[in-house]
């Protein structure tokens, strides 16, 4: 019934009541992770992007866990401002099945998606009953598969970044001893995400950091002097952890033969300055906070969360984060509408994909996507409840403290709840701070987990429960958008032997096909190839060795300016076999790395091998119609001249 922890009458029926809540929780998330394992049976293997051609990035990390397996050393042999965690362990998994294809990396991020959504069930049940937690589990792994980036640098950091939460979560709401073992956790996984990225490690443990110091002036302002002093003991188990997850961090570069200054060099000021430098990330985080729209806000949808409020306040006499929802447990009727729902959606989505269905007209597309925005309606729950219980916290009197304010108890519900919006709020801001727009559900940020606590725990309070059903069933229908439609199109076997083996491709990605088998061809077994603007899951498609640049990526957020003499002067010297570029028209391009930065050094080198080099030492033997960014465009494909 109630979440273990809030305090129960220690009935006998309390308990048997809970338990079978517990079972039955398990068990619905169990089945869950059967249908969405052969949901992605049939979904993961139709996810490639081709080239821009699609939808954001795919497959970046297993290209550069080729590259340590292969035995070269990142930050030495080559640079790049990423972290080295996700490549290590999509090579460990190249090195086990004794192959490199995209399929790992997209199979890892997918499994990454359902135990993110696991991890996102331990969080909730510290806010809410057992029911409300598995809906949220299970909404959570709706909305992460939704996600454009098929990177498994983001799905590794944010899945550490998220189990961080989890032990923070339970460090917050469990008695003493237990408690500062659950602070160490959280203190080892926040900075172990610095193994995976940087700005979510960065995001993670300044939540934290902001977490102990609204404990810390609360119980100044109460005058809590036991409170303070269970949260310096918290504080130590904290940094213990921290130290910990350094020390993890260390043991990762030095075991790959990496330098820790370099690693330093590379992930903090060369990926500040490729971002466009302090000032813009702060001018970016300072838009997200004042000027960008956090949810859509239309005339309706202002109407029914006032209805909703109103309602709130009514039956639940506040707009605090309820902490006792009138029912807490598992219905039948609840229990069907879980099961039923899934199966509609994840079990309708295989049958539609295997039944040919497709391709979805562009304007469904574009509706069902519009489903992708509900999460963000649980920030104005967020912002609700987190408001005015501060509020209330620092408008008490200072000596004034109810018994649970003390620090020498576990944390209630709400307290619990304050400090999660603060950590989860900093982690999801500073994850991806060089996008200008505000964008928390872009990325499998741990806000989704929170916004969908307090979005279903307020129906709930609010007595809608048949509105909290029936918008748990329409973010599971808002898997029917763009990524599905992707999937139905893709309808040719990707060939045999190559980075895309196993794959389904769409037209667009039989065209890229076509013509990596041509650059491939025209390298021979012994030439290099370059892709400009690169995409190195492109040259991993094509499958040549690349020409010796220290830049490991000449892209406009992941290439060192401090390269470009040196690199420039390694294309003058040993000019690539062949050269891809795509697209054809550089201002298509040039407005793309304009999202990042103006004044870019990859830009610097591509210019330098369009202006110079194609020119004069270069021929071109094919061009494709394809698309970029959602444009028609052209890909060209060079030869080097034989007597270049």
């Amino acid at each position: 019934m109630i979440a273990p922890s809030s305090s129960g009458s220690g009935s006998g029926r309390a308990r048997e009541i809970s338990a079978r809540d517990r079972m039955i929780a398990f068990a619905l998330l169990a089945f869950c992770a059967v249908v969405f394992l052969g949901f992605n049976y049939q979904f993961v293997p139709r996810l490639t992007n081709n080239h821009f051609g699609d939808a954001e990035f795919t497959g970046w990390s297993g290209p550069l866990g080729a590259r340590w397996a292969n035995g070269e050393i990142a930050y030495d042999d080559y640079v790049l401002p990423i972290p080295p965690g996700s490549f290590l362990v999509l090579g460990f998994i190249q090195k086990w099945f004794g192959e490199y294809r995209l399929l790992q990396e997209l199979w890892l991020i997918a499994i990454l998606q359902l135990v993110t959504s696991g991890v996102g069930y331990t969080i909730a049940v510290r806010l809410c009953s057992r029911r409300i937690a598995t809906l949220v589990a299970i909404a959570s792994f709706a909305t992460l598969i939704q996600l454009n980036k098929e990177c498994a640098y983001d799905a590794t950091a944010q899945c550490t970044a998220w189990l961080s939460i989890a032990a923070g979560a339970w460090a917050l709401s469990t008695e003493a001893p237990r408690r500062l073992r659950f602070w160490t956790l959280a203190g080892a996984f926040a900075t172990a995400t610095l193994v995976f990225k940087q700005s979510t490690a960065v995001g993670v443990v300044a939540g934290w950091f902001a977490v102990f110091l609204y404990r810390c002036l609360l119980y100044r302002k109460r005058n809590d002097t036991e409170g303070q002093r269970d949260l310096l003991r918290s504080a130590l188990g904290f940094a213990r952890g921290l130290i910990a997850g350094s020390a993890c961090v260390l043991l990762t570069l030095l075991s790959i033969g990496s330098s820790p200054a370099q690693f330093l060099q590379a992930t903090f000021p060369d990926a500040s300055q490729l971002k466009g430098g302090s000032l813009q990330l702060l001018t970016n985080l300072f838009g997200y906070l004042v000027i960008e729209s956090a949810y859509p806000a239309s005339f309706m949808a202002s109407l029914a969360l006032l209805w909703v409020g109103a309602r709130l306040i009514r039956h639940h006499g506040t707009l605090r984060f309820p902490t006792s929802p009138r029912d807490d447990g598992f219905s039948a009727g609840s229990t069907i509408v879980i099961v039923a729902g899934v199966l509609l959606s994840f079990g309708g989505a295989v049958y539609l994909s295997q039944s040919g269905f497709g391709p979805m007209p562009p304007n469904w597309v574009h509706q069902w996507d519009r489903l992708k925005s509900l999460p963000s309606f649980g920030l104005v729950f967020v912002t609700a409840f987190f408001v005015l219980r501060l509020a209330q916290d620092f408008g008490r009197e200072g000596d004034s403290r109810s018994p649970r304010a003390s620090g020498a108890l576990p944390l209630g519900r709400q307290e619990t709840f304050q400090c999660l919006v603060i950590v989860s709020l900093c982690c999801s801001l500073l994850h991806n701070t060089s996008a200008p727009e505000l964008r928390p559900f872009y990325d499998n940020n741990p806000i989704i987990v929170i916004a969908l606590v307090a979005m279903f725990c307020g129906l709930q309070a609010a007595r809608l429960t048949w509105l909290q059903h029936f918008v748990f069933l329409l973010l599971l229908l808002s898997i029917f958008g763009n990524k599905f439609d992707r999937a139905t199109i893709a309808r040719t076997k990707a060939a045999d032997g190559t980075h895309w083996q196993g794959l389904w491709l769409n037209d667009r990605g039989v065209i890229i096909e076509e013509a990596a088998a041509l650059a491939r061809k025209s390298a021979g077994s012994e030439g290099t190839v370059l892709v400009l603007p690169e995409d190195i899951q492109l040259s991993s498609l094509i499958g040549r060795r690349r020409p010796h640049l220290r830049g490991a990526i000449v892209f406009v957020d992941q290439y060192p300016g401090r390269l470009t003499v040196d690199d420039i002067a390694s294309l003058d010297q040993n000019p690539p076999t062949v050269v891809v570029v795509h697209p054809r028209n550089s201002a298509q391009w040039q407005r793309f790395f304009r999202i990042w930065s103006a004044n870019s050094a990859a830009e610097t080198v591509i210019q330098h091998v369009i202006g110079k080099l194609l020119p004069t030492r270069y021929r071109r033997i094919g061009s494709f119609d394809t698309v970029f960014n959602h444009s028609a465009q052209k890909l060209d494909i060079y030869r080097l001249k034989t007597d270049s």
